[in-house]
């Protein structure tokens, strides 16, 4: 956990644009779920909002150990291409967006889903220090 998030818990805000942000970080622990094989997630399910008991069932143990037992981290081609898949969605969003159009997915769900894909695959590097290209 983050200096950043360990405040956010501990000192509740009325902030709505930090609030949302904060909600939308969910989508990064759904995808953090997924990599560990806990959860299942649709390749086109970027437009629904993360459902919180999901992820909280996906958490009910009694202890770590439990926990780490029931995780098994996908391969490596499933992670990349669940990271190729998400960086071309978030491309085809921008283009259409450009265009005129409504976009495809949901910014905010793709972008936190992206940033903890991104976290997974640069080894050693913070979630904070990530940087979402597009």
């Amino acid at each position: 956990m983050s200096e950043r998030e360990k405040n956010y818990l501990e000192n509740p805000s009325d902030d709505k644009e930090l609030n949302l942000e904060f909600y939308f970080m969910l989508e990064g622990a759904k995808m953090l779920l997924w990599v560990l094989s806990i959860i299942d997630v649709e390749f086109a399910d970027f437009n629904t909002f993360c459902d919180v008991s999901m992820l909280i069932d996906g958490l009910k143990h009694e202890n770590l150990k439990s926990f780490a037992r029931k995780c098994q981290i996908r391969s490596k081609n499933k992670i990349l291409d669940m990271v190729d898949y998400t960086y071309r969605l978030n491309w085809a969003n921008v283009e259409i967006k450009l265009d005129g159009y409504e976009r495809i997915v949901n910014e905010s769900i793709l972008y936190f889903s992206r940033l903890a894909l991104e976290w997974v695959v640069q080894d050693g590097k913070s979630m904070d220090d990530i940087v979402i290209h597009t």
